[in-house]
């Protein structure tokens, strides 16, 4: 009779192929149970190519209780039995405690900043027990952002540590997902910095209401630049200018399908009015109708670009 022989570096690249494929699905369909699934299997691979690499320093650094361990060992060793045969109730350390031991044990450059790849999985830890022990109702976009920030970082870390090539490991189609990911990450800072070039052209003055949804334009005198990507009360933000008297809520979306439209400017209306603060979301992928302009026109503080508008304003300062 065969056998069910799975290695544990087998496992953890099995679930990040997992973890990619549906984030490609929750992409393309904005389906929460992908969203979910993705988040649950990239926690997996994580969590395995965390023991993976304790177990290639020591197998005693795979389980949570050092001394059970040493003790489980020595009888093993008199069995003639693996570990696990001989201690079949003996526990494998946590995730957590897997970040503090490889932490410790590597002292890793990665895990600050300006990579901060401790923090990030800390958070998807705090995303997966929600899901796993309870419920989840946090920030989409903070989601997508910490798991499309995760993927290059978690390959260059495992595959430094584990000294093997993990992306030669996966399938074609997850490479093809795995480039998209990339590739979302690409267009966000390319958007980003071009946002910046268009604040810094415009700091003295005003963005011409042509560019936007309603009859008014945007004044961006006395704001500076705060912070990119921060987080405000609940809200994850992809950019903030603060002047003394006010706030303005810069977003970037990429999306390419009417629903997504639809649910991101149902987000940024949240924003708007919980922040008490004007926002400007801009869609460079994405061209609207002028009757779903005027359908937020009512929106005093909500500004509106649309692909054929940014074009147009980028066109503006090059000019």
């Amino acid at each position: 009779m065969s056998k069910f022989k799975i290695k544990m570096i087998e496992n953890a690249l099995h679930s990040l192929e997992v973890a990619l494929i549906s984030y490609d699905s929750y992409k393309r369909k904005s389906d929460k149970w992908k969203l979910k699934e993705c988040i649950l299997f990239l926690h997996h691979a994580i969590e395995l190519f965390m023991k993976q690499i304790l177990f290639n320093k020591n197998i005693l650094f795979l389980f949570e209780n050092f001394n059970k361990a040493i003790d489980g060992q020595i009888r093993a060793n008199n069995n003639n039995l693996d570990i696990f045969t001989a201690n079949p109730k003996l526990n494998t350390v946590s995730y957590k405690n897997s970040i503090k031991r490889i932490s410790a044990i590597l002292n890793p450059p990665e895990f600050k900043p300006p990579i901060n790849l401790k923090d990030k999985f800390e958070d998807l830890n705090i995303f997966r027990n929600k899901i796993e022990h309870f419920s989840i109702e946090v920030e989409e976009k903070s989601v997508i952002q910490l798991i499309e920030s995760l993927y290059r970082p978690v390959i260059n870390f495992f595959q430094k540590y584990l000294k093997m090539d993990i992306e030669s490991q996966i399938s074609q189609n997850t490479k093809k997902v795995a480039s998209k990911i990339q590739d979302y990450m690409k267009n966000f800072k390319e958007v980003l910095n071009l946002v910046k070039k268009v604040i810094k052209f415009y700091e003295n003055k005003a963005i011409y209401k042509e560019f936007f949804t309603g009859n008014r334009d945007l004044d961006l005198r006395d704001l500076v630049i705060k912070q990119d990507i921060t987080r405000l009360e609940h809200f994850e933000l992809d950019l903030l200018l603060e002047s003394e008297t006010e706030k303005l809520i810069i977003e970037m979306e990429t999306t390419k399908s009417q629903e997504s439209f639809f649910n991101a400017i149902n987000r940024i209306i949240r924003v708007m009015q919980e922040l008490n603060s004007r926002v400007w979301i801009i869609f460079s992928s994405f061209d609207l109708k002028s009757s779903t302009y005027s359908k937020f026109e009512r929106y005093k503080n909500l500004y509106i670009t649309d692909r054929s508008r940014w074009k147009e304003l980028l066109n503006s300062i090059e000019n």
